[in-house]
């Protein structure tokens, strides 16, 4: 679009001679390009969370001369994944972290910066932070006074327990019917070994079948308890 001038547009897409069937459209808008006029700092209180301890997270905006956004409205959309862990002193292990049925939805907060341009975002854990390393990210935004949001983004992980278990892969070849051994770890967030004694492996068999449906067969898979066995861990 040469020199649009600024506004709302729409485009609509059609074939030649075919005006009259559109295909597909999109709305836009053509604005003078303004930096931003203000800075969001985003700062979190904690490295990490664990448990049921909440996420707080200090918002601090200024305008880019020096002044507070004072009572400025902000809000934030708040996302949890699962996301693996790794630390360099336990490289051979792997630490599984998903979750059982889907991620939880997203969820969303706002409020009003106090006279000094600050404010912070409090995030508590939901029954559905079940998986066992969890990154929780939140995508601020604070306004200006003509009216645009400014947005910083900020990722704190978040452990569903103090501990995390992994596991390392067998050296040796496993055959049917034979023996064989996993050596399992027991570590904190912070990569130190866990204080623990002892823990519990249930072992499962993954089982894929068919099931006949109205549509056909479909494949699905069930799990079969094989053993449980206690783990003996040394610290």
């Amino acid at each position: 679009v040469p020199s649009a001038p600024t506004g709302m547009y729409t485009m609509t897409i059609s074939l030649p001679g075919q005006n009259d069937r559109t295909l597909g459209y999109c709305r836009f808008s053509v604005e003078d390009f303004q930096p931003p006029r203000i800075e969001v700092a985003l700062t979190p209180e904690k490295t990490f969370t664990t448990g049921d301890d909440a996420i707080a997270v200090a918002l601090d905006a200024k305008y880019l001369f020096g002044a507070p956004v004072a009572d400025g409205p902000w809000e934030a959309d708040i996302a949890v994944n699962a996301r693996g862990f790794s630390h360099p002193d336990w490289r051979s292990f792997i630490f599984p972290s998903s979750f059982a049925q889907n991620p939880p939805p997203g969820t969303q907060k706002s409020g009003t910066l106090d006279g000094q341009g600050k404010a912070v975002l409090t995030i508590s854990p939901d029954k559905d932070w079940a998986a066992p390393a969890m990154a929780v990210t939140a995508t601020v935004r604070v306004r200006e006074d003509g009216g645009r949001w400014v947005a910083r983004n900020i990722t704190v992980p978040h452990y569903a327990a103090p501990v995390l278990m992994g596991y390392e892969y067998p050296k040796q070849e496993i055959g049917a019917g034979a023996p064989f051994s996993l050596r399992v770890a027991a570590v904190t967030p912070e990569g130190k070994a866990a204080p623990l004694a002892e823990a519990a492996a249930d072992i499962t068999r993954r089982e894929p079948y068919y099931a006949r449906t109205d549509r056909g067969y479909t494949q699905s898979v069930r799990y079969a308890p094989v053993a449980t066995a206690p783990v003996t861990l040394d610290n």
